[in-house]
């Protein structure tokens, strides 16, 4: 991989953790349950991609 790849993987890593802690941050100002559900399956699918990003740059 050459290192423009690596910083680009990086970087996606990073801009889906910040989307987690904005899904995350929707989920505790938001008031219905049904909201609350939705927004914790999208930081949880946030998370999930950051991870898998960050886990295959070298």
């Amino acid at each position: 991989m050459t290192p423009a790849s690596t910083h680009h993987r990086r970087a996606t890593a990073a801009v889906w953790l910040l989307i987690c802690v904005l899904a995350t941050v929707a989920l505790i100002l938001t008031t219905p349950a049904w909201g609350k559900i939705l927004w914790l399956l999208a930081a949880a699918t946030a998370l999930r991609t950051a991870v898998q990003y960050a886990r295959h740059a070298p």
